[in-house]
């Protein structure tokens, strides 16, 4: 269980709390830390969190527990907690506390936490994917990539979930005009898909150490190509015969 606080004495005094309910808790000076680590492979069943607005970013709070699907616990002042509660009031994975709550409050708030993220687990998006190292989160427009969230715009998103449904396979032009961008094709040379596959490309790290070759096939469209990410990631695409959606 994660305790993050930047002050030792405030740490030290909730690690002391949540050992007494029987959890090992891991300490971290900001919630910076904690998405580092996280971004690391590191796991935790929940993160109990100090809120200062001049430290702590709701943003970073949001990637820890809608994105990452991690349980928060944040521990805030009285005054604090109207807005934050109206903020986390969609959320099944953020609790909002005042740093009175006794040791009994704590242990129970921690077991509905608990509870919560194992039932969110067990309901998995069905528009949600994965392939590879990447991880497709449809609801928030983000890809985990070995455990660090990239966050796209909706149409990079769109576009690279449509890539990786079909890899091996050839996109047309034509089909990605009116399934990502909702459009006729353009009669005019138009530029727009070539921007927001290089943006996908650059952003998701698309390069075979990563496992995924994104390339244009010329006068074709685009594919999305699986390789070994041992090999030297020279191999070439053989087009004939391709399959062209």
């Amino acid at each position: 269980m994660a305790v993050v606080n930047d002050l030792e004495i405030l740490r030290s005094e909730f690690g002391r709390k949540v050992e007494a309910l029987g959890h090992c808790p891991k300490y971290f000076a900001d919630i910076l830390d904690l998405l580092s680590a996280l971004a690391c492979g590191q796991r935790f069943t929940l993160a109990i969190s100090s809120f200062r607005a001049e430290k702590t970013s709701w943003h970073n709070v949001h990637s820890v527990s809608e994105v990452l699907r991690m349980p928060v616990m944040l521990i805030v002042q009285a005054s604090q907690w109207p807005d934050l509660h109206a903020r986390a009031s969609d959320s099944q994975l953020i609790d909002i506390v005042t740093s009175e709550m006794s040791e009994r409050e704590l242990g129970w708030r921690i077991d509905v936490l608990l509870k919560a993220a194992q039932i969110k687990s067990q309901k998995p998006n069905e528009r949600d994917g994965s392939w590879g190292g990447y991880q497709f989160l449809e609801s928030e427009h983000v890809v985990l990539h070995r455990g660090r969230p990239i966050h796209l715009q909706p149409r990079q998103f769109t576009l690279a979930k449509t890539m990786f449904e079909n890899v091996g396979e050839v996109v047309s032009r034509d089909r990605l005009w009116t399934s990502v961008w909702n459009v006729p094709p353009p009669i005019a040379k138009n530029r727009t898909i070539d921007v927001c596959i290089n943006n996908v490309r650059r952003k998701l790290d698309l390069h075979e150490e990563n496992g995924f070759i994104l390339r244009a096939a010329y006068k074709l469209g685009y594919i999305l190509s699986a390789v070994d990410p041992a090999s030297s990631g020279r191999e070439t695409v053989d087009l004939v015969g391709t399959k062209i959606i």
